[in-house]
């Protein structure tokens, strides 16, 4: 009894301490669930609108939604008319380093990365998007030499991919609840697209412009250098 009794003892004198000790550090508000909004998401090729929804559940573990309505950017003139539909974004990131970029020392224990601090930071990026959507373009039969012409098709898009990201986090309001992130990375993304109504032995026209953007359902692609870049509106809740 005696022996339980001083166990409690110690662990309420030890707790007592490091309360003490937290009080004489200064605090700062943390969150970790945001409702996030891109800014520049007008610049896009298929120009979404909606808000996204992020949540950081680990110390360095972030998970990101996204659900937009999209349309035809007015900036690009080899995209398709008509564009119409919805775009889902789900995106994993793992911080492996906040506070600064050095080269060596990724391994190393590093401090927790507190996203309402200023804080650069590196991290590993996997994303999916899917599409779903009308649009109309030009479709080609090269055996049967014909032409579809501003042809309204349907179709789904399926992108997935992932990349190293480098980026900065900003408090832009007095209680840390608003704030800014920029990001940049490099790294791979591959696409697949089916069509809902599209005939057969027919396939989109191949164009050149517009920054090389393609339409979600027009191609599909494999091994694309994926290039990402946002700059992000962020609210704590």
């Amino acid at each position: 009894m005696k022996k339980i009794i001083l166990f409690v003892f110690l662990l309420l004198s030890k707790q007592l301490v490091f309360s003490q000790d937290e009080e004489k550090k200064p605090t700062k508000n943390t969150y970790d669930s945001y409702l996030v909004y891109s800014p520049f998401s007008w610049l896009e090729g298929q120009m979404p609108v909606g808000l996204g929804f992020a949540r950081q559940f680990t110390e360095r573990s972030e998970v990101y939604t996204e659900l937009a309505w999209v349309t035809k950017s007015p900036f690009y003139s080899t995209e398709p008319e008509s564009l119409s539909g919805f775009r889902a974004i789900a995106q994993y990131r793992y911080h492996i380093n906040s506070g600064g970029f050095p080269i060596f020392g990724f391994f190393r224990r590093q401090k927790r990365f507190i996203r309402n601090v200023s804080e650069s930071f590196i991290g590993l990026e996997g994303r999916i998007k899917t599409y779903n959507f009308t649009a109309r373009y030009d479709f080609i039969n090269p055996t049967a030499a014909d032409t579809l012409h501003k042809y309204l098709y349907k179709a789904n898009a399926f992108v997935w991919g992932g990349a190293i990201i480098f980026g900065k986090a900003f408090s832009i309001s007095r209680n840390d609840r608003l704030q800014a992130e920029i990001n940049i990375g490099i790294g791979g993304k591959e696409k697949t697209v089916k069509y809902k109504n599209l005939p057969a032995g027919y396939k989109p026209v191949t164009t050149i412009g517009g920054w090389g953007l393609k339409p979600p359902g027009i191609q599909e692609s494999m091994g694309n250098p994926y290039f990402p870049c946002a700059v992000r509106i962020r609210y704590a809740l």
